[in-house]
């Protein structure tokens, strides 16, 4: 038999309680129980905690039986308290076989949801674990080990973006420089009294819009994926494909803004930064007359890229354009190489290059370079449900986040655009 959720080293330890809680008349179901454990450790067959302690209450039983019941019930009792202790020893996620995930995610997408509202699906899931014998894990806890999803990863550049929890925050476009921000000089014939720094503060909110996608199964197609034992597999690719969605196409709202959209379904709350036609305080444009951007001027446009603090600088490049920047050849008419992405960094001077076809959307944007953890991201509230329509027999499912996010840090971005002289 194999053992499955017993390890090595909690066998010993039953062991060694088996050897200490024997007295000499327990001494045949002592060496009946270690035998037991022998046989386990060099076993195939799957044999789980459960197994293991019903096994040894059963030579228990047979051998020393009801003649000498305080001896029995002296012995159970210390086996309940090292199953015990076993138990709770094994990582919740090896508790859950595939059998019980595909009760929790048919419970999960069974139980109708009300907005804002989790409880009628929590506490379905949690009669699942109660069937199952789990117990001491948080609703959140459950599905984290079912559906093992983390929606920051599905975006490497999103996981870069800055969570602020303000809403509001203030900035100035004086330097060091400014003869209102530069410390004064006192000297002792000085008189009157000592010269207030001026800070031209600008406010800058951050607004925020529910960001949404909803899918919907025929209840046909969800009595297949429940016949098939599918259950956790298809909330795993779910789950994934609305989250990976949103966060992408806030990405793309950021990056080159939202032109796919009918106006009343845009994502509006984000700041685009490869749309802008005029410099400012957070963008740097720099224009170039040729027909294809150089190395060179893709190295320009991202010093011009502020930062003091030397947080992590991030180009933004369509797979074509890198692919032609970093080509070369040995010689005339020999055939093309091309340069790792860890050199076209150094060339670049960048720590990281997004690849990404979105801007192409925006006419004669060539590349975008700018600091993530400068770009502020707010998000109040993150909503996840699944409810019916029995009119149409069909389940909704549908995730939606109050987002929103604004460019912080002062010229902490910078676009390229390739302007050919007609």
């Amino acid at each position: 038999m194999k053992i499955q959720n017993v390890a090595a080293e909690e066998l010993k330890d039953i062991r060694r309680k088996v050897m200490n809680a024997f007295t000499e008349k327990g001494a045949e179901a002592r060496d009946a129980i270690l035998a037991l454990i022998d046989r386990l450790e060099t076993s195939e067959v799957e044999f789980d905690v459960t197994d293991l302690k019903d096994e040894i209450e059963s030579i228990v039983k047979d051998i020393i039986g009801t003649e000498n019941q305080a001896v029995t019930d002296k012995l159970t009792n210390a086996m309940n308290e090292k199953f015990k202790l076993v138990q709770n020893s094994i990582k919740p996620n090896e508790r859950f076989t595939p059998a019980i995930k595909n009760q929790i995610a048919a419970a999960i997408l069974r139980t109708p949801s009300v907005v804002g509202e989790n409880k009628a699906v929590s506490d379905a899931v949690q009669e699942v674990m109660v069937k199952n014998g789990i117990s001491g894990l948080a609703f959140q806890e459950i599905v984290d080990f079912t559906i093992s999803n983390k929606w920051e990863d599905l975006n490497p550049l999103y996981a870069m973006l800055h969570q602020t929890f303000y809403t509001k925050f203030h900035y100035t476009t004086q330097d060091m420089l400014d003869v209102e921000i530069f410390a004064k000089g006192w000297k002792k014939t000085n008189n009157g009294e000592k010269i207030i720094q001026q800070i031209n503060a600008i406010t800058k909110q951050i607004l925020t819009q529910y960001v949404y996608k909803r899918q919907q199964i025929a209840f046909e197609d969800i009595d297949e994926i429940e016949q098939a034992g599918e259950w956790t597999r298809f909330l795993t690719w779910l789950n994934q494909e609305l989250d990976k969605m949103i966060i992408n196409s806030i990405i793309t709202a950021i990056l080159v803004g939202d032109a796919i959209n009918t106006t009343n379904n845009r994502i509006t709350t984000f700041e685009t930064i490869g749309t802008k036609t005029v410099a400012d305080a957070f963008t740097s444009i720099k224009t170039v007359t040729t027909s294809e951007s150089t190395v060179q001027d893709i190295r320009i446009m991202c010093d011009m890229v502020r930062n003091p603090d030397n947080k992590k600088k991030v180009l933004i490049l369509t797979q074509q354009e890198l692919t032609r920047l970093s080509g070369f050849r040995y010689a005339a008419g020999g055939d093309s190489f091309y340069r790792m992405i860890e050199e076209m960094r150094g060339q670049f001077g960048v720590d990281e290059i997004y690849i990404t076809d979105v801007i192409l959307k925006i006419p004669n944007l060539a590349a975008i370079c700018f600091i993530p953890d400068g770009y502020w991201v707010k998000e109040k509230n993150y909503i996840s449900v699944a409810y019916p329509f029995w009119e149409n027999n069909v389940q909704n499912f549908q995730k939606e986040r109050n987002i929103g996010g604004q460019i912080h840090d002062l010229l902490s971005s910078a676009i390229l655009k390739v302007t050919p002289t007609p």
